[in-house]
């Protein structure tokens, strides 16, 4: 049995729901192949009034891309909202230190996300405390002779970023690295190269294998 599609009303409910809720708000599944079918049949509507010339014809394609581009923003503020929702609660799991993994109403690729976030925020607070350990007392830059910047042990105590080579078993959503820079999203049969630790994330979800 079809699916009867959205409304706009019923995409901005959506959007108000999560907007005064104080935690995620739950998207069945059905809901976003109604969205998607509310799209479609949006520019289906839209495609059959480029053929027409008449004024009323194009005052309906103008009524129907507004409808369109409401739809898409507000899709995008409730993306927002629930993103910045999954942070404060990535960021509340690694200060409390809890092993408990909340997922509670998130969506597939929140879910990555969350474990994302948890992961590199949890190494980057070991690689600071790491750097106050290993710090050493530098000289005053005025002092500082030249080339003195090039020696060894004049040089930050940065972290160093190991990349692996990996081919994608399954579709992989766009994803912080523990760099902190974004990757993907990437298609099956799609190689590429993943710093270390986001690369035995996805390994062992089953999305990438690594080359030999």
């Amino acid at each position: 049995m079809a699916l009867e599609p959205f409304t706009y009303e019923d995409i901005y409910e959506l959007l108000r729901a999560e907007k005064f809720a104080t935690d995620l708000e739950e998207i069945p599944k059905n809901d976003l192949a109604r969205i998607k079918a509310y799209l479609k049949s949006k520019e289906e509507l839209l495609k059959k009034q480029e053929d027409a010339t008449s004024i009323l014809s194009s005052q309906k394609k103008i009524r129907i891309q507004q409808e369109i581009d409401n739809a898409i923003r507000a899709l995008k503020d409730l993306y927002e909202i629930r993103e910045k929702k999954i942070i404060n609660r990535s960021i509340y799991g690694t200060r409390t230190g809890s092993q408990f993994k909340d997922t509670t109403n998130m969506l597939a690729n929140e879910v990555n996300l969350y474990e994302q976030l948890l992961t590199v925020l949890h190494n980057q607070k070991e690689i600071f405390f790491k750097m106050i350990d290993k710090a050493t007392p530098t000289k005053a830059p005025e002092a500082t002779q030249k080339g003195e910047e090039d020696h060894p042990e004049n040089k930050s105590d940065k972290p160093k970023i190991v990349f692996v080579d990996i081919t994608c078993i399954q579709d992989c959503p766009e994803m912080f690295g523990e760099d902190l820079e974004k990757y993907g999203p990437f298609k099956p049969g799609e190689d590429c190269k993943l710093p270390e630790q986001l690369c035995t994330i996805l390994e062992n979800q089953g999305k990438v294998k690594r080359k030999q």
